[in-house]
């Protein structure tokens, strides 16, 4: 699995929403069009796996700070700004970037040059991971997560913006079988014995298509593993190491759901 950052520079003065997750994936989408590289837009069809976050300056991807004026980010011309996307595997990746590079996106009227899509390693939030090395993952402790973006769940149409660890784990469980065919590992008498040892988090709304309002939490967890045998603690440690890629929660395309994860 692989995940970039595509920097772009602003092509006018002006503004975007903080919650521009779903105008991206809707700029991409008439970009693309029905191409191949278009479909990969709509890849878990297909049980392959693409994330999108919205545009964002690109001090964000280094502070995880963003300061918006009535939920606008305003800018000038020629601003650096920068989205990541997470794919499957590296043709996946490749494939998407031919498509997007020197792209012209408008956004709620502004406009965004893609100039370059970042490698793995180039930056914090430019990865890749293999089957090799996530099954090298030792089983951990501990698992620290930052909700980087609003993150939400949803049980029953209700909305769930807190992490509790049936919810994390086991919908991450559930969403790694149905996109790559992983075993799922959503055992509720195990996750309940998953503790949540400290929290700092608040509640965000996001904006998406026709005004919809979905609520995530942002901040900080820390999950406990102390109570599970070895097996188990690398059965969640593992599935915990693939979150930053295949994205947590629900409008994982749409600029929701991007987790860190450190051990």
């Amino acid at each position: 699995m692989i995940s970039s950052l595509f920097h772009c520079q602003s092509l006018t003065t002006g503004h975007v929403p903080i919650s521009s997750g779903y105008l991206l994936f809707s700029a991409l989408s008439r970009y693309l069009g029905d191409s191949p590289e278009g479909r990969i837009l709509h890849a878990e069809d297909e049980g392959r796996i693409f994330t999108l976050s919205p545009m964002m300056p690109d001090y964000f991807w280094t502070t995880y700070r963003c300061a918006p004026k009535n939920g606008n980010i305003f800018f000038e011309k020629g601003a650096s700004f920068a989205f990541r996307a997470s794919f499957s595997d590296a043709d996946v990746f490749h494939g998407f970037a031919s498509g997007v590079v020197g792209a012209a996106l408008t956004i709620d009227g502004a406009g965004f040059r893609v100039l370059k899509a970042s490698r793995p390693g180039e930056n914090e939030m430019s990865r890749q991971i293999s089957v090799e090395e996530l099954n090298s993952i030792p089983p951990s402790l501990d698992v620290f997560v930052n909700f980087v973006l609003p993150t939400g769940f949803k049980s029953n149409d209700r909305q769930i913006t807190f992490p509790a660890p049936e919810i994390f784990f086991g919908s991450l469980a559930i969403r790694l079988q149905k996109i790559v065919k992983a075993e799922a590992f959503a055992d509720n008498t195990i996750l309940r014995r998953v503790l949540v040892e400290d929290h700092f988090l608040s509640s965000v709304a996001v904006r998406l298509k026709n005004n919809q309002i979905f609520r995530g939490c942002v901040g900080k967890v820390h999950y406990s593993l102390g109570a599970l045998s070895e097996p188990e603690r690398g059965s969640l440690s593992r599935l915990a190491a693939l979150a930053p890629f295949c994205g947590v929660g629900y409008k994982v395309t749409q600029g929701m759901g991007l987790v860190d994860i450190r051990f």
